[in-house]
């Protein structure tokens, strides 16, 4: 099982606390959504499978799950995948929840005066020190469209709480 990098140390003193930019985003599925689709967390929540059910043990807030790089994917997911979609978000609604979570912990005041949105979307999960994924994605999709997280394995992944619109990209797994 993968593990989040979720309280990595960050040396910089510059924390990034969402992503930059016009950022495109993967999404491999099993189903057939035609050229141009739009993935919606509530009804990806039920055509979910293996994976994301495992996933979904963690929280079960709706989300749908995105590649940002398809050189560092899960062989699964892509052995098992027909299609493969892309779709396009502004990266500043994107929180990077360890860069967040490090910097609540270093230099809450910092976070609170510069971030505001992000120190409110971290603090209850960081406060309660436990790991409740559940009351921790419910407090970003507060704030944020969706979260940034890199897996021990150096795999970035985005979740996103709104739909997207995505367009079928030709590939083969």
């Amino acid at each position: 099982m993968q593990h989040i990098k979720l309280f990595e140390e960050y040396h910089n003193s510059n924390y990034d606390v969402t992503l930059k930019g016009k950022t495109q985003l993967y999404h491999y599925t099993k189903y057939d959504l035609g050229d141009i689709a739009v993935l919606s967390p509530e009804e990806t929540v039920k055509k979910r499978m293996s994976w994301s059910m495992r996933d979904y043990k963690r929280s079960d807030v709706p989300r749908v799950f995105y590649y940002l790089n398809l050189e560092n994917t899960e062989i699964d997911i892509v052995s098992l995948s027909k299609h493969l979609y892309t779709g396009f978000v502004d990266g500043s609604d994107i929180i990077k929840i360890n860069n967040s979570i490090n910097y609540y912990r270093n230099k809450p005041e910092e976070l609170h005066t510069n971030y505001p949105d992000a120190y409110s979307a971290v603090k209850g999960f960081v406060d309660k020190g436990s790991m409740n994924f559940d009351l921790l994605l419910e407090d970003v999709r507060k704030f944020f469209k969706g979260a940034y997280y890199k897996f021990d394995n150096g795999m970035e992944v985005v979740i996103l709480f709104q739909p997207l619109e995505v367009h079928k990209i030709d590939y083969t797994s």
